[in-house]
């Protein structure tokens, strides 16, 4: 999906300034948007894409330092750089620690400006990244299953993968006589066999969990580029050849285990 396209916002009330700073960053590529006073801004609100404020402390109606004060009060992090031909070590301090870009006292040079305006897009740009990072994260979280919610608070809560496999009987891959060992007292809601571990014979124990058990779904893994062959052979619902993404791997377990247990 392309980003919208990045947007300076320029308020202050003489109108030469806004004009000159709309120039200059036209001159560089950059959309501007100009405004005489902070509430016109609030008004038509915050443009799409990244963004930031080119913002004189002085202006009539509100301030610029006290619009400052209302944007972090409503939590918008639209990033700010102040402009003045009156500024005074206080206001700068103030200003820089309510986080603002930077601080221009008039007359500025036009690179100065330039430097502060592309670090100020780049800030908010890593800003919406992370909004949208979040955003994400919080629908996968909302379209996961009761037990994948368990699942998720006990990975959270530190616990061994085999601590929450007991838990939910759901069986590791383990050598061959300990997967028998653990299928007899526990009925597993999978298994995952690696048909070539150290001390296995994947197909005996395959044999010997299908006797247990009957039916039981079984994903194979296997290095020696017989995945297939040797998952036909057990009768598995899936393989995977070493190496394998381990994501795609708990996707496979994962959707199995859905479908098994119809846990939508």
């Amino acid at each position: 999906m392309m980003e919208p396209p990045s947007t300076v916002v320029i308020i202050d009330d003489d109108a030469s300034v806004r004009e000159a700073i709309r120039s200059l960053l036209r001159s560089v590529g950059l959309q501007a948007q100009v405004f005489d006073s902070a509430l016109e801004f609030l008004r038509q609100g915050e443009p799409a894409g990244p963004s930031c404020l080119v913002l004189d402390v002085r202006l009539p109606g509100l301030s610029g330092l006290e619009f400052q004060e209302e944007l972090v009060r409503a939590h918008i992090q639209i990033p700010i750089i102040f402009i003045t031909g009156h500024g005074d070590i206080p206001m700068t301090v103030q200003a820089m620690k309510a986080g603002a870009v930077e601080f221009l006292t008039k007359p500025f040079r036009d690179q100065d400006l330039l430097d502060a305006v592309q670090q100020a897009l780049e800030r908010d740009r890593a800003t919406r990244r992370r909004a949208s990072e979040i955003a994400t994260l919080q629908q996968r979280i909302k379209s996961l299953t009761e037990r994948e919610h368990q699942v998720m608070r006990l990975v959270v809560a530190g616990r061994l993968n085999k601590e929450i496999a007991a838990g939910f009987d759901v069986m590791a891959t383990v050598d061959g006589q300990r997967a028998v060992e653990l299928a007899a007292s526990s009925r597993p809601d999978l298994v995952v066999l690696d048909m070539r571990g150290p001390h296995l014979d994947g197909d005996a124990v395959a044999d010997e969990l299908r006797r247990l058990y009957g039916e039981i779904p079984i994903l194979v893994i296997t290095a020696d580029g017989r995945a297939e062959e040797k998952a036909r052979r057990v009768a598995a619902f899936d393989f995977l050849p070493k190496p394998f993404d381990l994501d795609r791997l708990l996707g496979i377990v994962q959707r199995r285990l859905g479908r098994q247990l119809d846990l939508t």
